[in-house]
């Protein structure tokens, strides 16, 4: 059937933002055509030559598959050359792709030369490079240096945005293989897409469906039949799908009736995943980028020989078991360190949060029990109780320290969560304090009210002195655990609190009420200078309950994680696990409030029949909610997964879901025979995902990664993660993170 018989609620040519309003109705298709030229070993340098072609100079070798390089021809067509094992190709203007295959020897006949062209198509598109590679390479071919190319990026994937109405072009890499992908937004017609294999000798579909192209010197490439699916309800259903040979050869789909609704889930990929320790413990307890995309891991270690790269800052190794905090700078695909260094003192410190600003400063919080702590242009400089919270200021390169101070009183302090203002560059801390003389300064509630209490505290943006500073807490104990700002400036935090039990939390203007025989999880919304609340209410049912993390969207909603062991915890209606699985044990749950903190906008458990618990969550741009942890339960729910089962006794996790907490777009275990779990997740503006935590499996997934074999008892890890989605910040218009249909072709 054709594609016209997917009946569609809502016809439209604007592609722009109406577009995007309508995604709820509308659903996208994505066409993958994989061929017809494949493999890859090296990538060739060229060079430009009279014709305006580019050439093969058998010279250079590049070891990196899948590398799309820009160049320009003469007739300023050519825009990409990408080379395999047996082709090279030129990308020009418009999407037109030029094929050379190479014999045995190396050399290009010019009757295997073939040119696909799409027909009815805008031609003067340009295409733009998407995910580069870390790193430029430089062409110094001839003696004629006007010729050389010197700082040449490199790409991963090549965009071009509609070539048709509605419809945009990607060619990438997979495993060697050319991909060509059309992401066609909401009531775009496929039907229009269009091509033809020029200086074929003649093309036919066969038997199995496949498009076979045949050269003038009869060499046959070939495009596997292609196939399409939807996934509805939790069951995936295959579309019908064919190719079509018209008049003059002209190629295009045919795809039979599918439901316009609902979205077909691409298979989410690792694609750079491995260890970062020594022979001892070593835990990845955040993980951030900065504005170029460089990944920044902190975490403490306790190995003698964790990988570093420059002199640390006090680095005293003990064998009595105490811990220094590490900062690693990985490229932006993770596969090379920049650099790698110990902070810390005698004692033992632990780093919580990172955050790197616009000027590549890197921001570090947590706490340390080093009397010799590094500390450089401090607010507080020496230590006053058994742990003091810190913060401290990393130059870009990591060489040196911009300010360290020790924050705290004359007892215990940590500090676990941390933001950077955006305009203000201010520093926001939350923690807990057992110290009755934390630093109180136009504070909200001056004085500590039980044992352990939550401290807000906000400093200038070079630590050198204290804006607010403010307890937060009842008779019992309470606990901070993340902080985060909205567009506003106004202040969230959250964590847990003991003091449910004599019903005396601060709470104002309260959605739940609490439950005094156990501990709840909290959410307290401050003013952006910290002097008073604008809400604060409990979140849990009649068992404990924790919030772990914190996350804002592009709507002011806050949405937590965490874990709890309710089986009356609030869930929304429509919430895709509505009931308790934990058996006693913990589930984790995602749960999302309005601005105002009145209403819950989404809330849903996650687990399975053993212990789930998440720690870490971030949000895309187009409001998808991704959160990781840690699982025991073989039950814990997976979909589209790289992992489908449980290989230890406990695996990290990695979940994303819709805005509404309604339906999963991709579910996973991570892990191997070991205890592994994640603590902290973030994701850059096409949707990769970047995971840090604890790996206790030495069988822990490692791909394409700088440390490939496990350290010791735990090792840190970073694994990246690429949905296989076409990102919807293409730089014309927003399309939907998930498509609705996907058809593919592999030779």
């Amino acid at each position: 059937m054709p594609f016209t018989e997917c009946t569609l609620r809502q016809a439209d040519t604007n592609y722009g933002q109406k577009t995007f309003r309508i995604f709820l109705l509308l659903t996208m298709i994505t066409i993958l055509c994989i061929g017809p030229v494949i493999g890859t070993d090296d990538i060739s340098a060229i060079k430009d030559t009279e014709s305006g072609m580019f050439s093969y100079d058998s010279q250079a070798n590049i070891k990196t598959p899948g590398v799309y390089i820009p160049v320009q021809s003469d007739d300023d067509t050519a825009r990409f050359f990408y080379s395999s094992k047996n082709s090279d190709m030129l990308l020009l203007t418009g999407g037109d792709l030029v094929i050379m295959p190479r014999s045995t020897g190396g050399s290009v006949a010019e009757d295997d030369i073939i040119f696909l062209k799409f027909k009815d198509h805008d031609p003067r598109i340009i295409p733009q490079g998407l995910v580069q590679y870390s790193g430029d390479v430089n062409f110094f071919i001839g003696n004629n240096s006007s010729e050389w190319k010197t700082d040449v990026p490199l790409y991963r994937s090549v965009v071009y945005p509609y070539i048709y109405p509605g419809i945009s072009l990607v060619y990438s890499d997979k495993n060697g293989l050319l991909k060509r992908e059309f992401v066609i937004a909401p009531a775009a017609d496929p039907t229009k897409i269009s091509y033809v294999y020029e200086g074929s000798s003649s093309v036919w579909i066969d038997k199995s469906g496949a498009l076979v192209i045949q050269t003038i010197n009869s060499r046959q490439l070939t495009e596997a039949r292609p196939v399409a699916y939807q996934e509805i309800n939790g069951i995936k259903i295959k579309i019908p799908v064919a190719f079509r040979i018209s008049g003059n050869n002209e190629i295009s789909f045919t795809l039979g009736r599918y439901d316009c609704q609902y979205p077909v889930i691409i298979d989410p990929e690792i694609i750079t995943s491995g260890f970062l320790g020594g022979e001892v413990e070593d835990v990845g307890t955040a993980v951030t980028l900065d504005k170029n995309g460089i990944i920044y891991v902190v975490g403490y270690t306790h190995s003698w020989n964790f990988p570093i790269t420059q002199n640390p800052f006090n680095f005293n190794y003990s064998e009595v078991g105490y811990h220094d905090i590490f900062i690693t700078a990985y490229s932006k695909d993770g596969r090379d360190v920049l650099f790698s260094t110990i902070l810390g003192g005698s004692l033992n410190d632990y780093a919580r949060s990172v955050i790197v600003d616009d000027n590549g400063t890197i921001f570090i919080s947590g706490s340390t029990e080093s009397a010799d702590f590094p500390v450089k242009s401090a607010y507080q400089p020496t230590i006053k109780g058994k742990y003091d919270a810190f913060v401290a200021a990393l130059n870009p390169q990591g060489t040196g320290l911009i300010f360290s101070t020790y924050l705290g009183g004359t007892d215990i302090d940590d500090a676990f969560g941390m933001a950077i203002g955006r305009t203000d560059h201010r520093i926001y801390l939350t923690g807990t304090t057992l110290s009755p003389d934390f630093p109180s300064v136009n504070a909200y509630q001056p004085e500590k009210s039980g044992q352990y209490d939550i401290f807000l505290i906000i400093l200038d943006g070079n630590a050198k002195s204290i804006i607010s500073s403010t307890f937060l807490g009842g008779r019992q104990d309470d606990y901070g655990r993340a902080i985060a700002l909205d567009k506003e400036g106004c202040i969230y935090i959250g964590g847990y609190t003991y003091s449910s039990k004599s019903s005396d939390f601060p709470i104002k203007n309260a959605l739940f009420n609490t439950h005094p025989m156990t501990y709840d999880a909290f959410v307290s919304k401050f003013k952006n200078d910290g002097s008073d609340l604008i809400y604060s209410t409990y979140l849990g049912g009649t068992l404990g309950d924790r919030i772990a993390a914190i996350a804002i969207n592009e709507k002011n909603q806050l949405f937590v994680t965490g874990y709890t062991f309710a089986d009356d915890f609030p869930v929304t209606t429509g919430a895709f696990q509505k009931k308790y699985g934990g058996n006693l044990l913990a589930d984790a749950f995602i749960t999302g409030f309005a601005p105002d903190g009145q209403s819950l906008v989404a809330s849903t458990y996650l687990g399975g029949e053993s212990d789930d618990m998440a720690y870490g969550i971030t949000i895309s741009e187009g409001g998808a909610i991704f959160v990781t942890g840690g699982t025991r339960s073989q039950s814990f729910p997976v979909k589209n997964s790289w992992q489908q089962n449980l290989s230890g006794l406990m695996n990290a996790f990695v979940t994303g879901i819709d805005p509404y907490c309604n339906h999963l777009i991709f579910s996973s275990y991570m892990g191997g025979k070991g205890t592994d779990h994640g603590n902290s997740i973030t994701h850059d503006s096409k949707n990769v995902l970047y995971v840090t935590g604890t790996a206790g499996s030495e069988n822990f997934p490692v791909i394409q990664a700088p440390q490939k074999t496990f350290g010791g008892d735990d090792d840190a890890f970073l694994t990246i993660i690429s949905p296989k989605v076409i990102s919807y910040r293409y730089p014309v218009v927003n399309f939907p993170v998930i498509p609705s249909l996907t058809i593919t072709t592999v030779k």
